[in-house]
Formats: structure tokens, C-alpha cells, sequence
């Protein structure tokens, strides 16, 4: 069971051709992996190094997560584009992890979103693997490996909701899973698996492909950021195994939407995206260091002390405030927005969200305080509204009654839009409507400008988290119906217009002026 491992890099040019059909490659360096196992013994062990070993070929990126020895870090993702080798690069890695538990009883497992996904891994092995390192149990779909080792192929699909998980019952000690973004809902049941692992040292290595949605984005970051994963790129652009020539095609051939996605692994949106200025990686960040808070500056055209807007969305079913705060970047004339919080309550009566509000503001920002007599004490926050009707007939909009409760509370609340027109005794204001398409297309040019500029953030907690995870997943899923239209007819439970809706009331008196000029 022994593997010479060797690094090569494409050299179109000095290279010779060492796997059949890929371009000519040279050599930068061998390692040796494995060796003779004697079967005999009990429990089997190396006893010395292989006369033929096995000879794999893998790339520089590929071989820093072949050859990692986890460290304190034991469970990674590698990130990669289609066709950058990632079922090889996982067959080798499961080969490599077995070999190293030799004479040990233990068991990998090795997952897959579908049956045809576990297909290819299961070909993959036996591409790789020599017939004599292993027996196939069909049927359990075992591999039985002559060092003693094992490694079980599962399929993670679930018929329907009544049928358990197909992983549940086996104890690994290792873990390959292949296309994991496919594969979120079994991920808790995979990681227990690993409870029995010698001194807890559990290693899993999924595989990614990058995928348009944001419940895969959340799973990544959120297991990143907890510090139990890393993250490896494996881009196909930097395989020595593909012509340079595939990728140049593809770049005549795919859209740039699809080229980014599929060959560099880059987050991008859906096709019809409706938020389409939002990115990822720009939009989703905290406040650089010196960022001077300048809130209350920007809003003191409302009266003085207002250190957070708030922007109010009171559906029937789901009702989303959003919180808001301005910022000056260093150097900078200009400030920017920061939603810095948001409350999100499904509830028919709307005092249990604006309770909710008035707890969120007092207890994390320390405003709309009260004095002993009851009247508004220190900074307070500010709200605008969908603007409200009091006909009782618009079933589209929010009753005055609504605004009373934000008031009864001592919050400050206002119509997003109002009007003026004349009458015989002089000017009347009122309420206006918001043109649904003209507050989607300000918010898209403040999350990004036509000159690439960007005002509009989401902010990252202090666990490097998104302050507001519905808003950033309605900004990265919500898309344009198949006739154009950016919101449906009829809004039920699980609707996520309301957050980005939200942003906008509380942004259109402020910034739709600017945008128009």
C-alpha cells in the first residue's frame, strides 16, 4: 500500500507527457506515502517501503491539502471550479488518511448529494486505488482495505421527509463528502458520526462547487468563521491536467455571469437577481477603523438626537425593522449606511413587534430611554415607515393604526414619502406613495454605482457574522419573476421582500433626492 505522490506543473514547452492526453508537465518533487503491509501481524502494520508503490500526479494547490496534517484545524472545504479535479483530489486525500490508520480498526465515510454523484467518487477510488489494496462489499457499499481500515459510501438523499437520514448508526473516523453544498441538511447528522474518533480528532474534507444561493454562502462562512474550518481554493485555470486552451473557450463560449461561477468558483447571484449591485465580499463588511459615527448629523434635518434610523416594513404575516446607521470612512466627504441590526417578528398584532423593537433599542443601543416621568431621555431612534393609509380599504398598505403603536411606544415614526398640494386655506402635506421599482433601483445604485462607488453596507458582528442574515439573504435570492415583475401578487409566509423593502423606506427621504439629482 505504498503511493509516490508527484507535484507537476504544466511546461508547455520543456515538459513531457506524463498522463495520457493532458498537456506536457515536469516533475517538481516526489513524496512517499505507505509501504509493505504485513497482514499477518494482528493488527497489520507497514514493515517497510514499497518496491512498486502507486503513482499519482497532483498539482502545487493539490498538494498542500494532500499532504496537510490538519493541525488544529481538522475539517476543510476545498472550493473549487468544475473541472479543477476535485472527486480525484478526494479519492487521493481518503487513501492517504487510510493508509496513516493502518492497524487501526476505524471506518471513513464517504458522502454524496445523489446516488450518480456517489457514482463518480465510487469510480474515482477504484480508478486510483490497485484491486490489491481492497475487497468491494457491493452491497454495503464497503470498501475493506488490507491495512484493516474501511470506508463506507452513502448516498444523503432523503426520498421524503419521513425516511431518517442514511447516515445515522455508523461511527467514522474520517469524512469525504462530495459536492457538500448539496448536501446542508445532512451535514449535523455527518458531523456526529465522528463522536468515537480517537481523542476527538475528527477530519472531514468536502468538496464545493459554487453554488447560487445564500443558505450554501451562510453554511460556509458561518462554519469558517467559527474557526473549525479552513477554506482551499482549487481553480480549474490552475490545473496542469487541462489544456490552457479549454479555458479559453470557455471564455468565448460562457456568459461572464457563468464563467465567473463555473470556472473561477466566484460567488455570483441568481440569473434574475433582483438586487443585482449587492456583492458578497464588498457589501458585507464592518466599518473601517476612524469611521466617525456621524448619525445624528446626517438626520438633525428631523430635530436633534436621533443615533438610529430605522426602517419599517409591517407586513400582515412578517413584520422587518431595520437598523440603520450613517458613517464617515476617513478622508472621506461623504457618509455611508450601515444596517447594523435588524427585528423580525410573525405575528398579526404589531404591538408584539414594536415591543420588540423598543427592547432591541434599549438593551443592545442604549436608546429611547426614559426618565422617571416617563418622556424620552438621551439619544432616541427614528423610523419611516410604508406610508399608511387611514381609508381602511388598502389592503396594500399599513392602517394609521399601525403608526399609533410606534408612537404609544415613544418611538418616533414617519410616512417614507409624503406630498404637498394646495388647497383654498393653503398648503396641505399627506402621504405619497413609493414607486415600487424606482426604491429598488435606489437601493441597487447605493449598494453599488454606476461608477462603482458603494453606500450601502450590511454590517459583521462581532462574531464576523452578518447583523442582519435576513437581509443579505433577500438581497442574494430574491429574483425577478419570469415576467419581469420584482415582487409577487400575493406575499405569504416565508416571503423575504419585507427586509430589503425595509432598507428602503428608511433610506427614500434621505438618499432618493440625491440619487434624482
Amino acid at each position: 500500500m505504498g503511493v509516490r505522490l508527484r507535484v507537476v506543473r504544466m511546461d508547455l514547452e520543456h515538459g513531457a507527457e506524463l498522463v495520457p492526453g493532458a498537456p506536457p508537465m515536469v516533475v517538481l518533487r516526489e513524496h512517499l506515502r505507505g509501504g509493505i503491509v504485513d497482514t499477518r501481524q494482528n493488527p497489520p502494520r507497514i514493515v517497510g517501503p514499497s518496491s512498486s508503490p502507486v503513482i499519482w500526479h497532483c498539482s502545487e494547490d493539490a498538494e498542500a491539502i494532500l499532504l496537510d496534517e490538519g493541525g488544529d484545524v481538522l475539517r476543510e472545504f476545498v472550493y473549487g471550479s468544475e473541472g479543477s479535479g476535485k472527486t480525484t483530489l478526494g479519492a487521493q486525500w481518503l487513501a492517504l488518511r487510510l493508509i496513516e490508520m493502518t492497524g487501526r480498526s476505524i471506518e471513513a465515510g464517504v458522502t454524496a448529494p445523489t446516488k450518480p454523484r456517489l457514482d463518480h467518487a465510487y469510480q474515482a477510488i477504484i480508478d486510483l486505488w490497485p484491486a490489491s489494496w481492497y475487497h468491494y462489499v457491493s452491497s454495503q457499499g464497503l470498501f475493506r482495505l488490507a491495512n484493516g481500515a474501511r470506508a463506507r459510501l452513502v448516498s444523503t438523499h432523503r426520498q421524503s421527509a419521513d425516511e431518517g437520514s442514511r447516515v445515522q448508526g455508523y461511527n467514522w473516523a474520517i469524512h469525504l463528502g462530495d459536492e457538500m453544498q448539496d448536501q446542508l441538511a445532512a451535514d449535523a447528522d455527518i458531523e456526529m458520526r465522528g463522536r468515537t474518533a480517537a481523542r476527538g480528532k475528527y477530519r472531514r474534507l468536502c468538496t464545493c462547487t459554487a453554488k447560487d444561493h445564500p443558505a450554501w454562502r451562510q453554511f460556509r462562512d458561518e462554519r469558517i468563521a467559527s474557526g473549525m474550518w479552513k477554506l482551499r481554493r482549487l481553480l480549474g485555470t490552475n490545473s496542469p491536467f487541462v489544456w490552457p486552451k479549454f479555458w479559453e473557450d470557455k471564455k468565448k463560449t460562457l456568459s461572464k455571469r457563468d464563467f465567473q461561477r463555473r470556472v473561477l468558483a466566484m460567488d455570483v447571484g441568481p440569473e434574475r437577481q433582483l438586487f443585482n449591485s449587492w456583492d458578497h465580499d464588498l457589501n458585507l463588511r464592518p466599518a473601517p477603523q476612524g469611521s466617525v459615527d456621524v448619525t445624528e448629523r446626517v438626520l438633525a434635518r428631523f430635530g436633534g438626537g436621533h443615533s438610529m434610523l430605522l426602517g419599517v416594513d409591517p407586513g400582515k404575516v412578517c413584520q422587518a425593522t431595520e437598523f440603520l446607521r450613517a458613517y464617515q470612512f476617513p478622508r472621506e466627504p461623504i457618509h455611508r449606511w450601515f444596517v447594523v441590526d435588524e427585528v423580525v417578528t410573525e405575528t398579526s398584532i404589531i404591538q408584539v413587534h414594536v415591543q420588540e423593537v423598543l427592547r432591541r433599542l434599549r438593551e443592545r443601543w442604549y436608546c429611547n430611554e426614559v426618565d422617571r416621568k416617563g418622556k424620552p431621555a438621551g439619544p432616541q431612534a427614528i423610523a419611516f415607515a410604508d406610508p399608511y393609509t387611514d381609508a381602511g380599504n388598502d389592503a396594500s398598505r399599513p392602517h394609521l393604526s399601525v403608526y399609533k403603536q410606534f408612537a404609544q411606544a415613544k418611538i418616533r415614526i414617519l410616512p417614507a414619502a409624503t406630498k404637498t398640494r394646495a388647497t383654498n386655506t393653503g398648503l396641505v402635506s399627506g402621504v405619497a406613495q413609493i414607486p415600487l421599482e424606482a426604491r429598488i433601483d435606489m437601493t441597487n445604485r447605493l449598494l453599488c454605482a454606476y461608477d462603482e462607488s458603494r453606500r450601502l453596507f450590511v454590517a459583521l458582528n462581532e462574531h464576523h457574522q452578518p447583523a442582519a442574515p435576513k437581509l443579505v439573504f433577500a438581497f442574494e435570492s430574491l429574483e425577478r419573476g419570469l415576467d419581469g415583475s420584482a415582487e409577487p401578487g400575493r406575499k405569504g409566509a416565508g416571503d423575504m421582500t419585507h427586509f430589503p423593502a425595509a432598507v428602503g423606506y428608511a433610506l427614500w427621504g434621505l438618499e432618493q433626492p440625491r440619487v434624482s439629482a
